[in-house]
């Protein structure tokens, strides 16, 4: 199990009795860090329509959510979308953003918030039109 673990050896030389010794010492067990990638789309792609957004995590662990945040090419913020389930993935309809290069970045906050490697994609619909948010 993780935790810290602590032992006191005890040592005796076996030629002579009167020598013993006592050293405490600590271990810790814990678990690899953690990590979150995003393995679809892959970066550089160039999408459109609607589009699978999905993670890989190296835990075993059950998250609350995850937090798929999706930046503008000025690093602004423009929408976040959420998956609850494992294993983590939502649609993203393009269609509703304008063409242009974004940055997509997933995101847990269960106990440490962990943050994957961003990647970085381009909406490329046909025309430049776009539905707005409403």
């Amino acid at each position: 199990n993780q935790g810290i673990y602590y032992f006191n050896i005890k040592a005796t030389d076996i030629k002579d009795s009167n020598h013993k010794g006592l050293v405490s010492t600590s271990y810790i067990v814990g678990f690899p860090p953690e990590t979150i990638i995003i393995t679809s789309p892959l970066d550089g792609a160039i999408i459109s329509g609607t589009v699978n957004i999905s993670t890989k995590l190296t835990t075993a662990r059950k998250l609350s959510e995850m937090r798929f945040i999706i930046r503008n090419n000025n690093g602004e913020e423009v929408m976040t979308l959420t998956d609850k389930n494992s294993p983590y993935s939502v649609s993203l309809n393009t269609q509703i953003l304008p063409n242009g290069l974004y940055e997509i970045l997933a995101v847990e906050r269960l106990g440490d918030m962990r943050i994957s490697p961003p990647i970085n994609i381009e909406i490329k619909n046909n025309g430049e039109e776009f539905l707005p948010k409403q």
